[in-house]
């Protein structure tokens, strides 16, 4: 089983199809051979970025599976604007997985990638991260280009913060979850050893 609970849709459902299904042409009268084009091309980079996702996603909380996630969301969006549609969904995506990677709080991506192995990704999905709460010029996942196209789409923000921040009770209990997880008093450890023996 995966670090994303079973019962989490994907992080990129609803926006692209699921891995291995086609897209379904919308009822209508038949395109034109510019739209079918079009409509092509985008399955392409749609499906693409969907497989990426779902690699990264098998392999969360890994630091890399963080960045390789972003990466696939950003050629999303950076096909739907060259394509003049809608890219707020990936957008909203990308800005959340850089929201819930900035609650490990921590230097050092292995660090950081440990104690999000200790934490159920259904709590912190479970929490409000959105662009409204945190903004987006902490999260330390985004870029530059990030962060102007989530100012364009949302309007600028007078603060900004991490989750870690934003839930910083909530922090300290899962640090101290984690770092009890890898203590074991002496008398405990011996105890133990006589119950087994």
């Amino acid at each position: 089983m995966t670090w994303i609970d079973i019962h989490h849709e994907s992080a990129v459902s609803g926006w692209i199809p699921h891995h291995g299904e086609e897209i379904a042409s919308p009822a209508g009268p038949r395109r034109s051979s510019a739209a079918e084009a079009r409509w092509r091309f985008l399955s392409i980079i749609h499906t693409a970025s969907h497989r990426r996702c779902i690699d990264a996603e098998s392999h969360l909380p890994e630091s890399a599976a963080w960045q390789e996630m972003a990466v696939a969301l950003r050629v999303a969006i950076r096909a739907a604007r060259r394509r003049q549609i809608a890219f707020e969904r990936p957008l909203r995506e990308l800005h959340k997985i850089a929201a819930i990677w900035s609650f490990a709080g921590i230097e050092g991506k292995q660090e950081a990638s440990l104690f999000l192995a200790h934490v159920s990704f259904a709590k912190l999905a479970a929490l409000d991260l959105g662009y409204d709460k945190l903004g987006c010029n902490a999260l330390d996942l985004l870029g530059k280009t990030d962060r102007r196209w989530m100012a364009s789409a949302w309007g600028e923000r007078p603060a900004h913060m991490t989750a870690k921040m934003l839930y910083h009770d909530l922090w300290i209990e899962e640090r101290a979850r984690m770092l009890g997880a890898y203590t074991v008093a002496p008398c405990d450890r011996s105890r133990k050893m006589r119950a087994d023996g």
